[in-house]
C-alpha cells in the first residue's frame, strides 16, 4: 500500500500525531539498534571487549575477556526484552496504520507475547554478532599495524580507514537485517530462522534503498543532535541574559560554572538529549517499519502476504 509523500516525511507526520509512542520510545530506544543508546551499546561493548583483549596478554586474557562477555550478555538480557517489547508495540502500530486497521491497538498484548522471545533473540544475536565481527576487524588491523611498523601511511592512515569503514558497513548491514527480521517477526508471524532468511532476501531485492534510507535515518539523528544542542545553547543563552539583571559579574560568572548549576546544566541537556532520543527511535521504528511495508512485495507473492499478514490487523480491518 504506497504512500504518496515519501517514507520519511509519512513516518514523521505518524510520529508527531501520535505522541503516546513516545512512552514506547523511552523503552525501546533502551535497547534499539540505531538509536543513541543502541549505538552507546555496541561501543560499550567493542570497547570493553578491545580493551580487555588488547590490554591483557597471555594465560589470563582469555578468561578476563570471558569474563567480560558474560557480564555484558547478562546485562544486556533484561534491556533487550524491555526494549523488545516496546518494538513490538510501534511495529504493530505502524502496520495497523499502513492497512488502516480501526483499532490500532487491538490485539496488541498478543504480539507482544507472540514476539517477545524471537525478537529479544534477534536482537541480542545483532549485539553479540556485531562484536566478535568488529573486534576481529580490529584485531586484525592491529596485527597487520605490528608487522608493517607504525611509521608508515599504510599503519597511520590507509590501514585504520580501511577498518573504520569495513566497521560502519558491517553494523550498517547487520542493522538493516536485523530490523527486517523484527518485522517480518511481528506482521507476519514468522519463525525466527525464517525472519532472517526473509530479511536475507529482501535486503537482496533493494540493497541501495536500503541503504539510502539508512542515509536518511543518520541525517535525521545527526539534525536532531544538532537541534538539542541548539535547544541547550538558546536556554542556556537566555538563562544568562535573565541573570545579567539580577546579579553582579562575577556571581554571574560564579553561577554559570559553579557545582550546583553546572550540574543543573548538564541534567538540563541530558533531559533533552533523552526525550529527543525517545522521540526519535519511534521515529525510526516506524519509519523503517513503513519501508518494510513498501517493500515486502518483493520476496512475498499477494497470496502469500494476505495469508501471513497477522490476524490482528486483519480481523480489525475486516478482512478474511
Amino acid at each position: 500500500m504506497p504512500h504518496k509523500e515519501p517514507i520519511w516525511k509519512h513516518a514523521f507526520r505518524l510520529t508527531l500525531n501520535h505522541p503516546v509512542l513516545w512512552l514506547f520510545g523511552v523503552f525501546s530506544a533502551v535497547g534499539g539498534v540505531f538509536n543513541v543508546t543502541g549505538i552507546a551499546i555496541t561501543n560499550g561493548i567493542h570497547a570493553l571487549v578491545l580493551q580487555t583483549w588488547f590490554t591483557i596478554e597471555g594465560s589470563q586474557a582469555i578468561p578476563r575477556i570471558t569474563a567480560v562477555v558474560l557480564g555484558l550478555l547478562l546485562s544486556l538480557i533484561v534491556v533487550l526484552v524491555i526494549s523488545s517489547a516496546a518494538q513490538a508495540i510501534i511495529i504493530h502500530y505502524t502496520a495497523a496504520k499502513h492497512y488502516k486497521s480501526e483499532d490500532p491497538w487491538y490485539g496488541v498484548l498478543r504480539v507482544i507475547l507472540r514476539s517477545l522471545v524471537p525478537m529479544t533473540i534477534a536482537v541480542f544475536s545483532f549485539y553479540i554478532v556485531d562484536a566478535a565481527l568488529i573486534v576481529g576487524i580490529y584485531k586484525i588491523g592491529d596485527l597487520v599495524i605490528r608487522s608493517i611498523g607504525n611509521n608508515s601511511v599504510w599503519s597511520s592512515v590507509i590501514i585504520p580507514t580501511v577498518v573504520i569503514a569495513l566497521s560502519v558497513f558491517i553494523v550498517t548491514l547487520l542493522g538493516i537485517l536485523t530490523v527486517f527480521t523484527l518485522n517480518f517477526v511481528v506482521v507476519y508471524r514468522m519463525s525466527l530462522d525464517r525472519a532472517f532468511s526473509s530479511a536475507v532476501d529482501l535486503f537482496f531485492q533493494c540493497p541501495g534503498k536500503a541503504f539510502l534510507n539508512m542515509l536518511i535515518i543518520a541525517g535525521t539523528f545527526i539534525s536532531t543532535l544538532f537541534l538539542c544542542l541548539a535547544a541547550y545553547g538558546l536556554l542556556l543563552f537566555v538563562g544568562v541574559w535573565i541573570a545579567h539583571f539580577f546579579v553582579s559579574s562575577q556571581a554571574l560568572a560564579q553561577g554559570i560554572f559553579g557545582h550546583t548549576q553546572s550540574g543543573l546544566l548538564i541534567t538540563l541537556l541530558v533531559g533533552i538529549i533523552f526525550i529527543a532520543n525517545a522521540i526519535l527511535s519511534v521515529f525510526m521504528n516506524i519509519e523503517w517499519t513503513l519501508f518494510f511495508l513498501e517493500h515486502v512485495s518483493a520476496v512475498l507473492s499477494p497470496k502469500e502476504n494476505s495469508k501471513a499478514r497477522m490476524p490482528e490487523i486483519a480481523e480489525s480491518v475486516g478482512s478474511t
